[in-house]
């Protein structure tokens, strides 16, 4: 802590020349702040998923269900502790780094830096998800890093910071895969700004060179041994839920003949019946009613196979009736954007749904990882805190997606007027990474996103 106060003491009076200043003040934050709230919520915050990764990580065999980086790099922590806290710990110290270390990238003087850096650490949406041990934090981290070694690399014109930047985003992929639909914005600053005046051949050669370095290490690693892979995806179920509201959304404009052969083709594949209880149970911003029991008896109760049938019907249906693919699609960003419940991401910390509460608990017991908070007055004071924030018409705005995507939209705008480039990819990023769930988000995945 003394060299955190010395580190903030230097930067408030301008002394970068100090030993203890940016770098010294970035890492002992990050430090501080993850092992606080790994102690709040010791040893780490899990979900059902998040415990099935560890399991996988005791027994060294993973599935492609989730991407399978985050149960390895569990396993490696495994070598030196039998409990997730270590893993919460690193993951918190990297994330927290990865904000303050772009906020140093975008802030013109050092008072403005600790200024942001402190109202992110007091930013209650985030203080759960710096110890959740998911891979959407991760993910995240890498964003993040990249969007830092970008801006960096545009302002110096630097191959070695775009490469850096490059083998960040790769990474970012390694743990979300929706993450390579920011790769075009790397495309963009390599031609128009590294590459300007090269020839298109080269700026070719480079672009194929990049989209190598971003896929292949996840393909490497997917041909490990010790990976099984899954013929069901949730994938699968987001494409599902798209020809489901396609076909819910055109269902009085198609022709009666068209709608029976769906309905044959559906029942044929999925049991007699599911047609129209999927018409029925159709519910535009979530997909759950089709795999979860938790309102509703689910219409299938399981993640589908078939991928090839499935992405097959989205797409002819899609093309065959555009608009209500286009209503489905407006009416789903459109609940993604108003999300603001912190129920179900928060694994039993604020959620009330007892049926995944006890889902949890005969994991982790299954496990022996107990759910021991060091801090328990502060854990309480967490949830009222929060709890409060989501009943507030104002405050509960910090939780939801749509304000944060106007204020980029905003500052997209002012990047292009001021010549910004920091403002501008910033921007991009924020407002092109929800384009991954638009395409198969199988239900209001969104809430995992620290972009906002």
């Amino acid at each position: 802590m003394g060299i955190l106060f010395a580190s903030t003491v230097n930067l408030w009076q301008k002394k970068h020349e100090k030993a203890l200043s940016i770098t010294s003040y970035i890492i002992c934050l990050s430090v501080t702040l993850s092992g606080f709230w790994m102690l709040v919520f010791y040893p780490a915050v899990m979900s059902s998923d998040a415990l099935g990764h560890w399991q996988q990580a005791l027994n060294n065999k993973y599935s492609t269900w989730h991407p399978p980086i985050l149960a390895m790099f569990m396993h490696i922590t495994q070598y030196f502790v039998d409990s997730p806290n270590l893993f919460s710990f690193i993951q918190g110290a990297l994330f927290w780094a990865s904000i303050f270390y772009l906020i140093q990238q975008v802030t013109i003087n050092s008072r403005l830096f600790l200024i942001n850096s402190s109202f992110m650490a007091l930013l209650p949406s985030l203080w759960l998800y710096s110890n959740a041990t998911i891979s959407n934090t991760w993910g995240t981290t890498f964003i993040l890093i990249t969007l830092a070694f970008l801006i960096q690399a545009v302002k110096k014109s630097s191959y070695q910071l775009f490469l850096l930047s490059l083998m960040a985003l790769s990474l970012g992929v390694l743990f979300r895969r929706e993450i390579i639909f920011l790769l075009p914005i790397l495309f963009f600053v390599y031609i128009y700004f590294l590459e300007k005046s090269k020839s298109y051949s080269r700026k070719i050669i480079g672009i194929l060179l990049m989209a190598t370095i971003v896929f292949l290490p996840s393909k490497i690693i997917e041909l490990s041994p010790n990976i099984l892979p899954q013929t069901a995806s949730p994938l699968n179920h987001g494409f599902l839920n798209q020809y489901v509201g396609t076909v819910y959304q055109s269902k009085n404009s198609m022709k009666t003949s068209d709608l029976i052969g769906e309905q044959i083709s559906i029942d044929q594949k999925f049991g007699t019946g599911t047609f129209q209880k999927l018409l029925n149970g159709y519910v535009c911003y979530s997909g759950d009613y089709i795999v979860w029991d938790r309102h509703v008896p689910a219409v299938i109760g399981y993640f589908p196979g078939n991928k090839k049938f499935i992405l097959g019907k989205t797409i002819r249906t899609a093309i065959r009736h555009p608009l209500g693919y286009l209503k489905h699609q407006s009416c789903y960003f459109a609940g993604l954007s108003q999300m603001s419940r912190l129920s179900y991401q928060s694994w039993g910390i604020l959620g009330k749904d007892k049926s995944l509460k006890a889902k949890v608990d005969e994991k982790r017991g299954r496990l022996g990882i107990e759910f021991n908070s060091k801090l328990p007055l502060i854990k309480a004071l967490y949830t009222q805190l929060v709890d409060a924030l989501l009943k507030s018409p104002v405050f509960s705005l910090l939780f939801r997606h749509g304000i944060f995507l106007m204020i980029l939209l905003i500052t997209l705008i002012l990047g292009f007027l001021y010549k910004r480039i920091e403002w501008i990819l910033i921007s991009l990023v924020g407002l092109t990474y929800p384009l991954g769930y638009l395409v198969a988000g199988p239900t209001s995945l969104w809430r995992y996103s620290h972009l906002k």
